[in-house]
C-alpha cells in the first residue's frame, strides 16, 4: 500500500472518529473546532507524523497502554495536546464523566487501535522508501 493511500485512510478515519464523537456529544463544541482545525489547517502528513512520534515515544509505552486499555493513556498523556492544554483537560473530564459510557470508551479504543495500525503501516512504507 502506498503512503498516499495510507494517509488518505488515516485522514478519513480521523474525520469519521470526530464525526462519531460529535454525534455522541453534540454539546461539546470543542470537538467541532478540532475537526475543523484538522480539515483546514494541518496537512494530514503532519498529523500522521505527530501521532507516530507521540504514540511511539518512551519505547512504545503508550502503545502498550492502548493494547492493555489502560485509561492512564487518556488521563495522564496529552493525545490532543496539539489543540491546546485546555482541550486536553476538557477531554480528560469528558472521559471520566457519566456522559462517557463503556461502549463509547470501547469504541474510542478501537479507533485508537486503527490509528496505530495505519501509523505503523505508514512508517513501514516510509522506512522502505528511505532505504531504497
Amino acid at each position: 500500500m502506498s503512503e498516499i493511500k495510507i494517509l488518505g485512510m488515516f485522514e478519513d478515519s480521523l474525520k469519521d472518529f470526530f464525526y462519531e464523537l460529535i454525534e455522541q456529544f453534540p454539546e461539546e463544541g470543542d470537538l467541532v473546532v478540532i475537526l475543523c482545525f484538522l480539515k483546514t489547517n494541518v496537512p494530514v502528513v503532519d498529523v500522521m507524523n505527530i501521532f507516530n512520534t507521540y504514540i511511539n515515544s518512551n519505547d512504545g509505552e503508550l502503545k502498550k497502554m492502548v493494547k492493555e486499555r489502560n485509561e492512564t493513556f487518556f488521563l495522564k498523556h496529552n493525545l490532543f495536546d496539539v489543540f491546546g492544554k485546555d482541550k486536553v483537560g476538557h477531554f480528560k473530564k469528558l472521559w471520566t464523566s457519566q456522559q462517557m459510557s463503556q461502549d463509547t470508551k470501547d469504541g474510542i479504543w478501537s479507533w485508537i487501535d486503527s490509528f496505530i495500525k495505519l501509523g505503523d503501516a505508514y512508517m513501514k512504507v516510509m522506512s522502505t522508501k528511505s532505504t531504497v
